[in-house]
């Protein structure tokens, strides 16, 4: 189940907690919501159902990070 972001769109920004609900009533395993930045991350099936979601601007699936172990030379 990949990890998103969602970003709430400036209209809803007041209204983020009910953009979470919507979200989660689509789907979303609810993990946080950030009003301070307008989104709110947690987990899903399928991203592509969240896009239609009132008051969502964008939804990004985490990218993962892979760095060498510190003991491999640095290229």
């Amino acid at each position: 189940m990949p990890d998103v972001t969602i970003l709430v769109d400036d209209d809803h920004l007041a209204a983020i907690d009910e953009v979470a609900a919507a979200l989660q009533r689509a789907g979303l395993r609810l993990g946080e919501v950030l009003p301070a930045v307008g989104a709110i991350t947690g987990s899903v099936d399928d991203p592509a159902v969240l896009d239609g979601v009132e008051g969502v601007a964008a939804v990004e699936q985490a990218q993962e990070v892979h760095l060498p172990p510190p003991e491999e030379d640095v290229q």
